[in-house]
């Protein structure tokens, strides 16, 4: 769930990203995972889902594998469904996990590394992401760049 004032616009990183829509300051909550604000697909979902479509829908399951993240401890997919899925990648990201907390618990925010200025986009760096094999798989089935997969396997 985003808390604080965010927009989707064009990106110069790609296609679209999350910018900030009021300044923020560093340390300052900018997400957080609820389940009201995220859903989860395990493996065993993906595939009923994706066995499902027909090959028209090949675009939906590509909109799914793109703008989502593999969760270690809930082995699960992330699908963010506010607008926080559209977070870009920057190897000098803004966000990150906090690292006053264990990472069981630190994966479930992103907080401003330092501070934000209103129109900032809004980046996290994926190679912090959980890598999982299956997700992989799916993503080579689509012909899907699923970037923090892509990462591990350099």
């Amino acid at each position: 769930m985003l808390l604080k004032k965010t927009v989707v616009k064009v990106s110069p990183i790609a296609g679209v990203g999350l910018f900030a829509d009021q300044d923020i300051k560093k340390g300052e909550i900018v997400w957080q995972y609820t389940p009201e604000s995220c859903t989860l697909l395990t493996e065993e979902q993906l595939d009923v889902l994706v066995n499902s479509f027909h090959k028209t829908e090949k675009d939906l399951i590509k909109y799914y594998l793109t703008y989502s993240y593999f969760q270690k401890f809930l082995n699960s997919l992330v699908f963010c469904l506010d607008n926080g899925r559209y977070v870009n990648h920057s190897e000098e990201p803004n966000l990150v996990a906090p690292t006053d907390l264990p990472y069981d618990v630190a994966w479930q925010y992103s907080v401003a590394l330092r501070d934000i200025k209103k129109g900032e986009e809004l980046t996290e760096n994926y190679n912090s992401y959980d890598p999982a094999e299956w997700v992989d798989t799916f993503c080579q089935k689509f012909g899907i760049f699923h970037f923090q997969n892509q990462l591990a396997a350099l």
